[in-house]
């Protein structure tokens, strides 16, 4: 029985810093506030990052959604996926569709947004993100897709 015992506590002792440390790691999910972009300065730019069941969702306040998931299974510090502008958003981009990828490095999201364009070279838009803090995250700054 001791023995027993002493296997748990073993396991508890070199697993649990491991599952803390996880806890603890930059996540995806939250709010999300635009700091540099090359499709110009937008001080008011938010995303919102939801998990929904195996992917991720992820709404703008500008006018578009993407659906992304891990680009290796169970890590969710770099995701890939598709998206649409709504119609009567980004201008041009009205409507269209874009493949994304973001990278969360160094508790930062780097996004690069590729938009195929009917009559013009794809255009890629890339953007930083800075996590806003948790009582910054309303859910009135995200339009409902």
């Amino acid at each position: 029985m001791s023995r027993i015992i002493g296997f748990v506590c073993f396991l508890v002792l070199s697993f649990g810093p491991l599952a803390q440390a996880k806890a603890d790691s930059p996540s995806l999910i939250g709010s999300w506030q635009q700091v540099v972009s090359n499709a110009g300065q937008c001080d008011t730019c938010r995303i919102t990052i939801k998990k929904q069941g195996s992917v991720l969702r992820v709404t703008s306040n500008n006018g578009w959604f993407a659906i992304v998931e891990a680009d290796k299974p169970g890590k969710f510090n770099a995701v890939s996926g598709v998206g649409r502008w709504k119609p009567g958003h980004g201008g041009s981009y009205s409507r269209a569709a874009f493949d994304i990828h973001f990278t969360l490095t160094d508790s930062q999201i780097y996004m690069n947004m590729t938009v195929p364009m009917k009559d013009r070279p794809a255009q890629v838009i890339k953007a930083i993100f800075d996590k806003l803090p948790t009582d910054n995250q309303d859910s009135r700054s995200t339009i409902k897709a």
